[in-house]
């Protein structure tokens, strides 16, 4: 994909986003871009055409996306499986890992619950026992997570960034300690794939798990899986018939067949040919390479240290900067998040959310200074 040839910087647009609204909400839901949503109302209507829909289309672009996805991350797309939601995904690391008995999972504080319940399940199957990393006062998860890391942890479950206020963990630090004791490393990158590089070279996690609707700018319900090709041997947890070999002879479907596709693809949900929210996915990834990771990730950055300079002065409280993502935020304050001015966010069409005891704060492209003076501004009135 090409890749601008000068920095980024804000341009509405791409996006549908009046201008009286200050959307700092896409940690939460992204707004889709101007390409994706064109792509759905074509492939809707394409849809309402079943006529039109042959069977090659059940796949062709399955394939695509898997592809691009497997594109963005830096592996090949035999190790990509399409799936639902990030819960399935770190579920199937969960079914194919299986702590053992009286070993510990490690978690971190106040992670999302998509990585908390299919542990919990984990646990009433092995009699393993989920281990919570403590919230660092001085917001160095890294530090917190490698005095966690010995040879008792069966499995470390963990983000790139923290989802209620974007505090970091230094990945390839965690890789490393976890390959010295053995430990499968997984990891849940929806709130930062798509605004920030990533090396999987490097970090060589056993399963990475991203949802889609995000950063990564597609539709709700879709999902990606990589599973590193040690792990590719596990049981499915959704027995479809597309994930079987040679599956693309309809014909031949009654003849009914165990020999699975090679890869991830053994994990692919059923129905995965979404032919209303695939080509939204293929325009969104498309989108994203062709303004590029690091330059949205750059963007996002100098946009948000003037964002964050400005909070502190009214009071806020915010992480050290070395231990801050780019893209997300979470402010605090020493009295607590006052309810005058979440009420006055509402109110004045500014929209954030509020996760434990911090506003988060997720911009994007979309953002420009007019949306920061109009936040800074209305928390000024408040704070008094």
């Amino acid at each position: 994909m090409t890749q601008p040839s000068s920095p980024l910087s804000c341009d509405r647009t791409y996006f549908d986003i009046p201008q009286d609204i200050t959307y700092y909400n896409c940690a939460y839901l992204s707004p889709m871009c101007h390409p994706v949503h064109e792509a759905g109302i074509a492939a809707l209507n394409r849809e309402a055409r079943p006529w039109t829909i042959k069977p090659d289309d059940f796949y062709e672009d399955s394939e695509v996306v898997r592809g691009l996805f497997a594109s963005l991350i830096g592996t090949e797309s035999r190790n990509v499986a399409l799936i639902p939601s990030v819960s399935y995904g770190i579920n199937v690391a969960a079914q194919v890992i299986e702590p053992g008995q009286g070993r510990r999972i490690l978690l971190l504080d106040e992670q999302f619950p998509s990585n908390v319940y299919p542990w919990r399940e984990a646990v009433k199957r092995t009699g393993a026992h989920i281990v919570h990393v403590p919230r660092p006062q001085n917001g160095d998860w890294t530090r917190a997570i490698l005095d966690h890391l010995d040879e008792r942890v069966a499995v470390a479950s963990m983000p790139h960034c923290h989802w209620t206020d974007g505090s970091l963990v230094d990945l390839e630090l965690v890789s490393d300690r976890c390959r010295e004791l053995g430990i499968p490393l997984v990891l849940d990158v929806t709130q930062s794939l798509g605004a920030m590089p990533l090396n999987l070279d490097r970090i060589r996690p056993a399963f990475l798990v991203a949802a889609g609707y995000k950063w990564l700018l597609g539709p709700y319900s879709t999902a990606y899986l990589y599973a590193d090709p040690r792990y590719q041997d596990g049981p499915q947890l959704d027995p479809n018939w597309m994930t079987r070999k040679d599956s693309r002879n309809f014909a031949e479907l009654v003849n009914y067949r165990d020999e699975l596709e090679p890869g991830a693809l053994r994990y692919d949900v059923g129905q995965r040919s979404k032919f209303i929210l695939l080509p939204m996915a293929i325009a969104a990834f498309r989108q994203i390479m062709s303004w590029g990771v690091a330059n949205i990730g750059q963007a996002l950055g100098a946009y948000n240290r003037e964002l964050r300079e400005g909070a502190r002065s009214l009071g806020f409280e915010t992480l050290p900067d070395k231990y801050a993502a780019p893209h997300l935020m979470g402010l605090r304050h020493p009295e607590g998040i006052p309810v005058e001015l979440v009420r006055a966010f509402q109110e004045r069409q500014i929209v954030v959310s509020v996760r434990g005891n911090a506003i988060r704060v997720a911009p994007h492209l979309y953002n420009d200074a007019e949306d920061r003076r109009r936040f800074l501004e209305t928390a000024a009135s408040c704070l008094g």
